[in-house]
């Protein structure tokens, strides 16, 4: 029996509720990255990995519904879209699959198709489905429970980036103090400019900024430092911000703006004084991984493709903030080995462990999210009378409609009336 025996001709799909759909299938793709701790040592050739297991398997799949009948079972398809839950999948060529259903978008194209409509889908293999093989551990943990554990590792991380700071930062000289200082101040000004955004608005949390910048001043300008002290205030200076508003998305790329500015900050040379840079810059990258684990466990999430986003948001940050720190520690192995800097010595298993359990929450959570329903109009339609025969009603205060015009981003015009051929999205 060869590959070809092997290949079924068409894919089966089975809604959560028990619908079941086959469709033709053409070709499709699946993807996974690593989740990898990689540390680089001076004067030692190659890097120490160490392997954080995977991330979720995603699966791009195109679907086509063919005969007289395609616009009747690709509508049925269609609105099982939005139940929640698993998909049992028997794929042509991967077997039996559970997967979660992430984004769906319809092709509308009777003119030069009209036998065929198509489907572009997103699916994503949850923990569950993962923790089979030799070695892993059933998931058992609910959303409110990994919310308590985001919770109570976010002041462990805190405690040891601050004590891998005060270990780490020099003061033996005026110009290594003067360094610190530069360092510090580059990191409030960052603040001020990236993340005031978030909280310039909002009265007490202004507040509470200016007390904790003055504070910091003081501390600095007694000699030796309490580094420990400031390191903890430079920390809340940078994590309080994400107090102010609930929105994820717009938290997760404010923070990612201000971790652009420092990573923009390079370390040029190996010169002592640039270690107190590096650790200035590792405790306040740090601070963001607090912060965009507070930010993905609070709030609200509109769709799945939303939490995928948010996933992607959490494992991207911590790739490039470990590569920029690594970078950094490259700067110093020519100096004697109490002289150099090492990224991340204390604080790199509490960090990823903290990055991860953030991603189980959203994996957890995203079973009761809803889908991305895109669709082309096939004549002219009002906004209002959309949101309607799609939500039910307009919601209370017209939330439903409200939704609508936001998701679609419509303006002027667009919000009385939409022609034909526009793509809209819900949400189901």
């Amino acid at each position: 029996m060869s590959w070809r025996d092997r290949v079924r001709q068409t894919i089966t799909l089975e809604s959560p509720e028990g619908n079941v759909f086959e469709a033709l299938w053409v070709a499709d793709s699946r993807s996974m990255e690593k989740k990898l701790g990689i540390f680089n040592f001076p004067k030692v050739k190659g890097s120490v990995v160490q392997d954080l297991d995977i991330g979720a398997v995603k699966y791009p799949i195109p679907l086509y519904f063919e005969g007289e009948d395609c616009d009747i079972e690709a509508d049925k398809f269609f609105k099982s879209a939005g139940e929640r839950g698993i998909w049992q999948i028997t794929h042509p060529v991967k077997g039996d699959l559970a997967l979660q259903l992430v984004s769906i978008s319809e092709t509308i194209n009777p003119t030069e198709s009209g036998n065929m409509i198509a489907f572009d889908t997103e699916w994503i293999e949850p923990i569950g489905a993962l923790a089979t093989g030799a070695g892993a551990t059933s998931v058992v943990a609910s959303a409110s429970q990994l919310q308590a554990e985001i919770d109570q590792s976010l002041p462990i991380l805190n405690e040891v980036a601050a004590i891998q700071a005060e270990a780490t930062v020099l003061q033996e000289t005026a110009a290594q103090i003067a360094s610190f200082r530069n360092a510090v101040t580059r990191v409030r000004t960052a603040v001020e400019t990236t993340l005031s955004p978030l909280y310039e608005t909002v009265s007490e949390i202004n507040s509470q900024i200016t007390t904790i910048t003055s504070s910091i001043d003081e501390a600095m300008a007694i000699i030796p430092m309490d580094i420990l002290s400031i390191a903890g205030q430079i920390q809340q200076m940078i994590q309080i911000p994400s107090l102010a508003i609930t929105n994820i998305e717009t938290r997760l790329a404010t923070y990612r703006n201000f971790a652009e500015q420092i990573f923009g900050d390079d370390i040029s040379s190996g010169d002592e004084d640039n270690i107190n840079v590096a650790a200035v810059q590792e405790l306040s990258l740090t601070s963001v991984i607090n912060a965009f684990a507070f930010s993905s466990s609070t709030g609200e999430i509109e769709s799945r493709a939303g939490a995928v986003e948010i996933i992607e948001s959490n494992q991207t940050y911590f790739s490039d903030m470990t590569e920029h720190l690594d970078n950094a520690q490259t700067q110093f192995v020519s100096n004697f080995i109490d002289r150099q800097y090492f990224s991340q010595s204390q604080s790199f298993g509490t960090a990823s462990l903290l990055t991860s359990k953030t991603i189980e929450y959203l994996l957890r959570t995203i079973f009761d999210l809803k889908v991305e329903k895109r669709f082309i109009l096939k004549k002219q339609r009002a906004p209002i009378e959309i949101a309607i025969a799609e939500y039910g009603s307009l919601g209370n205060n017209d939330e439903n409609f409200d939704l609508f015009i936001s998701t679609n981003a419509l303006k002027g015009n667009d919000i009385f009336i939409l022609p034909a051929g526009r793509e809209v999205m819900v949400y189901a």
